[in-house]
């Protein structure tokens, strides 16, 4: 982010092309890095496994075949084991974000029930 004591007005019409054809141009290339990267990513996701690989995934449970399918049960088997973030990332990739705004809804109610528990409690015994 830019300090706005560091930013230059611009002065004239063709300075602004200038800078908005600059700006253009970078963003493009920006682009373009992010689009190799995600098809070198989705390249490299339909990779197969190794038959031992698929072998530990098997006496697990999963039926995995690529190193995609081999991720999904990793963050299956994290969220399993307790990993709060591993579970939030699965509810997010199925579009189940809407639960976390509803456990923490209740959450917060409870907390409020309690606080006020303890609030009449304090003062009863005063």
């Amino acid at each position: 982010m830019a300090n706005e004591q560091n930013l230059k007005p611009v002065q004239t019409k063709s300075e602004a092309r200038e800078r908005g054809s600059k700006g253009g141009k970078a963003s493009g290339e920006a682009r373009r890095k992010k689009r190799s990267l995600r098809e070198a990513m989705q390249t490299m996701l339909a990779l197969e496994l190794s038959e031992k690989e698929i072998n530990d995934l098997a006496k697990k449970g999963y039926d995995a075949q690529t190193q995609l399918d081999a991720l999904t049960a990793a963050a299956l088997m994290s969220a399993k084991r307790g990993n709060s973030q591993a579970f939030a990332n699965v509810m997010r990739l199925l579009g189940e974000e809407t639960l976390n705004i509803e456990l923490q809804d209740d959450s917060t109610k409870n907390m409020d029930n309690w606080l006020d528990n303890e609030r009449e409690d304090f003062k009863s015994n005063q």
